[in-house]
């Protein structure tokens, strides 16, 4: 919503009336502004939304009860990992038969085609399957004898650079340790999780792939504990945990080096001996653990800091058996059994984690991940099934919190489209500018009542949950005419060249002000509205005004040398009954008198002839869709 676009010198205070026609002398100052910014201090601060189970920002939508899906063969289907336009899926025979990688091509997730098959070697007992870049990584159980007569593992590569072919074998190399536990993938360097030899503590394998036809084993860590059970890598950080009476390892992981291990000490709320699975955010990482009173429970867990801290708990359904994350927020489980389910979990408040929703997978499910809106799911009916998980917009702040009908804001959060709609108290928002997935500009409805209004952002994925506070804001509208009176009681000025309403103590807008520069201390208005039943005011030189007269002052002294941008603001109905007056004023040609001197008030007609006057351009305009309001 636009106003007086003018900057004015002030003297010791401002007397200003509008007015229409010529304008006489030549000293003009004006400038074009911006809408405001920050009125009355209102604008919200960014925060992430907090959700609710039964409208989370994360559904599934879309054909959410058929996944999409193909299939995979007679196997066992396992691990999946998705880089670019192809997933790749284990399949496990059992038995000595080796088993495949089968490639899935879902550049189109609603029509998943399979690219290519890779037989794996007979006696290798595949169990887990990483990828990055064009590497496939495989961590296989051999059943091959080695030291004091048990299984040892091997990690083996693939070279997936064209992966619709069989994927060449580039190497294979031996991980010390049986029982394996998990595979992980940072760029060229992997890592594995397994026992020691004769069923000793869990070790971590650091195997560096940069030459992946010749692979070296950099670093093979202790994790110090029995029996490992579970393990999950994000870029620099690992999650481990064993079956034994043990802490929970958190892992910093360098190429070179060996991982340097932090434990969440073991007490009445982390429970030992059946961790089953864990997964790994930036700063936060989760864990499910069976022996609870009331198993399964899942602890989220604050690994930013060396020694980790328990944060929140959600107990989930009895087959639960496989989770992973992909940032902080959400976290995905894999429900198997008595309940065949995808379930989604937000984590944005640790303290607090809840489900969002699930989905069933039509059968048992064995393998998971997750990369972008999408869901990749393996299961033992052998089928790879894509769920589309649609990301409904989540509004985190409103920038400012309160206007003016026929004014923009700014509405910040996640998921936006350029399709977005947006509502205020349930009136749609006929101006939406699409900015970015994190970015709107909205105009706000010229036909809403002053007061709050709730902002709800829309897309084909669902609707925002929940918003900061927005403020309808109006006109002031007189109560007390053809007297000089304070409408603008002192209020604390700010010098930080945002714009900034002044408000009557109803609430209700009388100008705005824009400045930088020394204190200006408190600012006050006092305002003479003239009687709408008497004629139009005109001066001796045949100028019409308008209704108002406009008086502000600052406890800061005088403003002899400062530079303050000021908006006026009116009613429709007042220059409307100016231009009934004369036919020949437009907005576009309105004017304002400043004065400084003697009698400086709101009264027009005291003004004394040794006092100083100025004519400035105040061209005006009438927002659209905003009825009953024009700023002056």
């Amino acid at each position: 919503m636009a106003a007086f676009r003018t900057r004015f010198v002030l003297g010791a205070s401002l007397w200003l009336l509008a007015w229409a026609g010529a304008l006489p002398g030549a000293a003009i100052a004006r400038v074009e502004a911006s809408v405001p910014t920050g009125p009355h201090a209102l604008a919200a601060a960014a925060r992430p939304a907090r959700l609710t189970a039964s409208a989370g920002p994360l559904t599934l939508a879309g054909s959410n009860t058929t996944a999409t899906t193909s299939p995979v063969s007679s196997n066992s289907p396992t691990s999946v990992a998705v880089v670019g336009n192809y997933a790749y899926v284990l399949n496990s025979k059992g038995g000595t038969n080796g088993g495949a990688i089968l490639t899935f091509n879902i550049s189109n997730p609603a029509a998943p085609a399979l690219a290519s098959v890779t037989a794996l070697p007979d006696n290798t007992y595949p169990h887990y399957l990483a990828a990055a870049g064009n590497l496939v990584t495989v961590l296989n159980l051999n059943e091959q004898y080695g030291r004091n007569g048990v299984q040892v593992s091997t990690l083996v590569t693939y070279d997936a650079t064209t992966p619709t072919t069989a994927l060449p074998q580039l190497s294979s190399i031996g991980i010390p340790g049986n029982n394996v536990a998990g595979l992980g993938m940072t760029g060229t360097t992997a890592y594995t999780l397994s026992d020691n030899f004769g069923g000793g503590a869990g070790t971590v394998a650091v195997v560096d792939l940069s030459a992946p036809a010749s692979p070296v084993l950099r670093q093979n860590s202790s994790t110090g504990h029995y029996t490992p059970t579970a393990f999950a890598v994000n870029g620099s950080v690992a999650l481990a945990t064993s079956n034994s009476y043990a802490p929970v390892n958190v892992m910093t992981l360098t190429p070179t080096t060996a991982p340097k291990r932090g434990e969440v000490l073991v007490g009445t709320d982390i429970y030992p001996n059946s961790n089953r699975a864990v997964a790994v955010g930036s700063t936060l990482g989760v864990v499910l653990n069976f022996n609870t009173p009331s198993a399964p429970l899942l602890q989220v867990l604050n690994i930013s800091t060396p020694t980790p801290v328990l944060k929140g708990s959600l107990t989930l359904d009895a087959s639960a058996g496989v989770l992973t994350m992909v940032d902080d927020h959400f976290g995905y489980v894999l429900n198997q059994g008595s309940v065949n389910t995808l379930q989604v979990l937000d984590f944005s408040n640790p303290n607090a984690p809840f489900s969002v929703g699930s989905i069933s997978t039509s059968a048992t499910p064995a393998g998971l991940t997750v990369v972008g809106n999408y869901a990749y799911v393996t299961c033992n009916d052998n089928m790879l099934r894509i769920f589309k998980l649609a990301l409904a917009p989540a509004l985190t702040a409103i920038s400012p919190g309160a206007e003016l009908p026929g004014a923009t804001i700014t509405l910040t959060g996640t998921n936006f489209a350029a399709t977005s709609s947006v509502s205020f108290g349930g009136v749609a928002a006929t101006s939406v500018v699409f900015n970015s997935s994190t970015s709107l500009t909205v105009t706000v409805p010229g036909s809403l009542a002053a007061g709050s209004s709730s902002v709800v952002v829309g897309t084909s994925s669902g609707v925002s949950a929940s918003a900061p506070a927005f403020t309808v804001l109006n006109v002031y509208t007189p109560s007390l005419l053809a007297t000089c009176a304070s409408v603008v009681p002192a209020t604390a000025s700010t010098n930080d060249g945002q714009w900034h309403y002044l408000l009557a103590a109803s609430g209700e807008v009388v100008l705005a002000y824009s400045y930088t520069g020394a204190s200006l201390g408190n600012l006050a208005v006092d305002m003479l509205a003239a009687d709408p039943a008497a004629p139009v005011r005109q001066d001796a030189k045949g100028r019409k005004y308008l209704d108002r007269n406009f008086h502000l002052t600052a406890s800061g002294g005088r403003f002899d040398g400062r530079t303050v941008a000021l908006r006026f603001f009116g009613l429709n109905s007042e220059f409307a009954r100016l231009q009934a007056a004369d036919p020949t004023v437009t907005l576009a040609g309105l004017h304002a008198t400043q004065y400084s001197g003697p009698n400086e008030d709101c009264d027009l007609s005291n003004d004394s002839s040794t006092g100083e006057f100025r004519a400035l351009s105040a061209a005006a305009s009438i927002p659209s869709g905003a009825p009953g309001l024009w700023p002056m």
